[in-house]
């Protein structure tokens, strides 16, 4: 067992091609992705004069691990596709089976290199997208996005168990708002119904300034107890940034965070918590596909074809546009609530890991 653990002159030759090609393809198609979201902000920067500086080192450095993390997969899996091809237009798989070396064996370095990217991924995924993620979002948010974004009109929000938060309209900029309802609800009963005009932070740390308060207690008997304040100090449990965050900035968690959000989402009852929960299944799923998709990429195009590179890349690109719609499909229905948000992360993995299988069942050995 502890042998197939020592590298070949072989297996380093392979692992030494699958490196420099998946490097050479990330620098690649990362510029791509640049340029192409350069051309798209382009106008904002101009308009907002963000500093050249700080659209590269601010933006553009806190961008590039996004993208690994999302087309990590795809990157690894075009590579193995790439040099595979190559080798195999040259014959020296032919050669290598000629050998003695069984087709089994011949994936070994193809093995061990996944599992170096798997690792890399998950770490990329859980643990440095986060940090970079932050400080992307707050570019953004200071030279991206539109600052009517910054306020919202006709807020729905259950806050906790039975309790419902209403704001006709709300600013981000200084965390007021008009026209709010507060609503307990006793199972399907009303309990009580709180107005306010406006509502602002208090000076009391914590708490919230309500003006011109009405509030009704409701009791069984139907009978109902009218308080009215002219200012009113009180704990209402909401955090305005919950208004305002977008689907995408749940990257900008790390796992620790996004457990503590998902648990605090928990207590609120919101329907919403299938989107983080999905994103944090996905991120312990979404490495293994690295090593799924390389076994695919290599029991696609190991074998010699009369078509060449072109043949095995066309191949390749058809399933990694499968592979992202499937992915996307599946992860959809995990943010909605159609389907338990573990299985939806892991069934694609599942497809993927039956389709390698037969393909590296009926490979010509």
């Amino acid at each position: 067992m502890l042998n197939w653990f020592k590298l070949t002159t072989y297996d380093k030759y392979i692992l030494g091609k699958f490196m420099k090609t998946f490097i050479v393809m990330l620098s690649l198609f990362t510029v791509i992705i640049v340029i192409f979201d350069l051309a798209e902000k382009l106008e904002d920067f101009t308009q907002k004069q963000a500093p050249i500086g700080l659209i590269i080192t601010g933006y553009y450095l806190n961008f590039i691990p996004t993208i690994l993390n999302q087309f990590s997969a795809i990157f690894v899996f075009l590579s193995v596709i790439f040099f595979t091809s190559q080798l195999a237009s040259r014959s020296e798989f032919i050669a290598v089976l000629a050998s003695g070396v069984s087709f089994k064996r011949m994936m070994k370095p193809y093995v061990v290199g996944a599992v170096i990217l798997l690792i890399g991924t998950y770490m990329l995924n859980s643990w440095l997208v986060p940090v970079t993620d932050k400080k992307r979002v707050a570019f953004e948010t200071k030279w991206v996005r539109n600052t009517s974004s910054e306020y919202k009109a006709n807020i729905h929000q259950q806050i906790q168990p039975g309790v419902f938060l209403y704001f006709r309209n709300f600013n981000h900029v200084d965390s007021t708002g008009q026209h709010v309802v507060l609503q307990t609800f006793d199972s399907t009963r009303l309990t009580s119904r709180l107005y306010a005009v406006s509502i602002r932070p208090s000076r009391f740390k914590g708490k919230w300034e309500l003006v011109n308060v009405v509030h009704k207690d409701f009791a069984e008997d139907g009978s109902q107890k009218i308080s009215k304040y002219t200012a009113l100090d009180t704990v209402i449990r909401f955090d305005p940034k919950d208004f305002f965050r977008r689907l995408d900035d749940i990257n900008s968690f790390n796992n620790s965070e996004l457990r503590s959000y998902i648990a605090a989402l928990r207590i609120k009852g919101t329907g919403e918590i299938n989107n983080y929960i999905t994103e944090l299944y996905r991120r312990f799923s979404a490495p293994f596909a690295v090593l799924l998709l390389t076994l695919i990429g290599f029991a696609v195009s190991a074998r010699k074809t009369r078509g060449g590179v072109g043949v095995h890349l066309g191949k390749g690109i058809l399933i990694s546009f499968l592979y992202l719609f499937i992915i996307k499909t599946f992860n959809t229905y995990g943010a909605q609530g159609s389907m338990m948000p573990l299985l939806a992360v892991w069934i694609p993995n599942l497809i993927f890991g039956l389709i390698a299988w037969w393909l590296i069942f009926t490979a010509p050995k």
